[in-house]
């Protein structure tokens, strides 16, 4: 999915879910959508403003929030940030983050249904009543792996 593509499901998704479309979360989503890697908050604020932008630090944390909640972005905590979700067709269950851990670039994936279903099956035996779940994988890129050798 092209940054365009992402920026014009984004602002789809937050009409849809009744929210408002301001320049400061079209600045957030702008940025996101062309990040290669995790992005921190403070480094989504740098971002805007090295753009031109506008935006305090506050206001990131408070549109990251928004985007979180409909869907458009994930937090990744191996990363300890921020990415675009680019999956156009995803449920809250079943998703994978690789992360790689020398330059935070960031591959989003769906977990396989088998894997999916024995972990419900585990989290219903636990007694517990699965809302979603996501897999967070760390390693090593192909570019860093060889920048390594």
């Amino acid at each position: 999915m092209s940054s365009n593509e992402f920026e014009a499901r984004a602002i789809q998704t937050l009409r849809d879910q009744g929210y408002r479309i301001t320049m400061p979360r079209i600045q957030v989503i702008r940025v996101l959508a062309d990040a290669q890697s995790v992005l921190t908050p403070n480094d989504i604020h740098a971002a805007v403003l090295a753009a031109q932008g506008r935006i305090d630090v506050v206001s990131v944390y408070r549109i990251l929030g928004t985007l979180e909640e409909a869907g458009i972005v994930h937090h990744v905590g191996l990363g300890q940030g921020y990415a675009a979700c680019r999956l156009a067709d995803h449920s809250d269950v079943g998703l994978e983050h690789v992360v790689c851990r020398s330059c935070g670039t960031f591959v989003e994936l769906v977990v396989a249904e088998e894997t999916a279903s024995q972990l419900v099956q585990q989290v219903e035996a636990a007694g517990y009543a699965l809302e979603g779940f996501t897999i967070e994988v760390s390693g090593l890129c192909t570019s860093c792996r060889s920048a390594s050798v």
